[in-house]
Parts: C-alpha cells; structure tokens; sequence
C-alpha cells in the first residue's frame, strides 16, 4: 500500500462514529442492540465476549487459581458458582474483574479497528471503569430497581436477593446521568412495555 493509500486508511478509521450503548443489568441492552443492528450498525457485545473468553482454557485456569474449589465441580469450572461468589462480595468481584477486563478491552478495540463504518459497542460498566475516550457518543438506558429484579428474577432464575446483588454492583441511576458529562448523550427511560421502547427506538437519532 502506498503511503497516500496508508494515510487514507488511518483517516477513514478515525473518522468511524463509535456510538456506547450502556445500562444496568436487564435494562434492555441486548433488545435495542438487536434493533439497532437491523438497520445496519455493526455490533460489539462486551458481555458477548465476557462470556466468549471465559471458555478460553487459559483464562479459565486463572479463574480456577484464583477461586479454587469454592467455584468448581467434579473439577470443573461451574459458572453458576462463580457469579454467585462473586457477587457476594466486591472483592471477589474486583478479582475476576482484573482476570477478564484487559482481554475485553483488548478484543474491543481489535474489533473496532476492523469496522468500515459507525459501530455501536455495548459496555454495561461504561460509567464505572471510566471507559469513555473510546466513544464519540452515548445511548443510557435507565430503568427502576425494582423492575431490573422482576425482570432479572424471571429472565434468569434467580432469587430476588442474588438479583438486587447484581444490580448492587453497579452504578446507579444517578451515577449513569453523569455520563452526559463526558460524552453527548441520549437518556432512554425503559420502565414500560417493549411497545413503548419501540417507538422511543423509532425515534433515536442514529
């Protein structure tokens, strides 16, 4: 490639619209990614890939080193142990955080540079790990504690207090308005029925 052709490159790729998409657990994240990719925007999943790497035999073992046999069993790494150790206390949380975070991050940014064109990249801890130099602008979802348990109890099976754990250990409401700080930013409230966040997703400025 000549060095006009190198140049050229490099420009269209700073010029692709990096657009976050982030939220609380079982605020809808994964429903409006589905409709934002029916129009056409490529799709980056961090939780995709969370859950992708974490079959990786060596991220696994350091999981397994660090956890031991408190997340095992028959020797084997039992993901339903894990995350309800690790969401009984931050700490925990914190240590498998530091496992799984570098190489999220890592694979992110590969895939962005491999975009042609915009790109919605699905971050659920947008707000706690402080994750913004990597988008030009955000979409928040918000949703009400009490519906993300209902919500989440259904969805996976789980207990109200594992449930209220989880969303715990995030950033609030309240935290996540402050993103509007940091990128320009479009707040979706999604307390209501999949009708109503049809017609809010209608009107999204994409």
């Amino acid at each position: 490639m000549t060095t006009r052709g190198i140049l050229s490159s490099i420009l269209n790729k700073m010029s692709i619209e990096k657009i976050v998409l982030t939220g609380g657990i079982a605020s809808g994240k994964t429903y409006v990614s589905d409709f934002v990719s029916k129009i056409g925007i490529k799709i980056i999943d961090l939780d995709i890939i969370s859950k992708e790497i974490t079959f990786n035999p060596d991220i696994e073992r350091k999981i397994i080193t660090t956890f031991g046999a408190s997340v095992l069993t028959n020797s084997t790494l039992n993901k339903t142990k894990l995350r309800q150790l690790v969401f009984s206390d931050k700490k925990y949380l914190l240590s498998l955080e530091s496992i799984l975070h570098p190489q999220i991050l890592q694979i992110m940014q590969n895939k962005i540079a491999l975009c042609s064109d915009r790109v919605l990249v699905v971050v659920p801890l947008l707000f706690e790990k402080k994750l913004y130099k990597y988008f030009d602008k955000a979409i928040v979802l918000m949703v009400d504690p009490q519906i993300q348990i209902q919500r989440l109890t259904k969805r996976d099976g789980i207990n109200s207090t594992l449930a209220q754990q989880m969303i715990d250990s995030q950033a609030t409401n309240n935290d996540r308005i402050k993103i509007t700080d940091y990128l320009p930013t479009t707040i979706i409230e999604n307390n209501k029925s999949l009708v109503e966040l049809d017609k809010k997703l209608l009107n999204l400025n994409l």
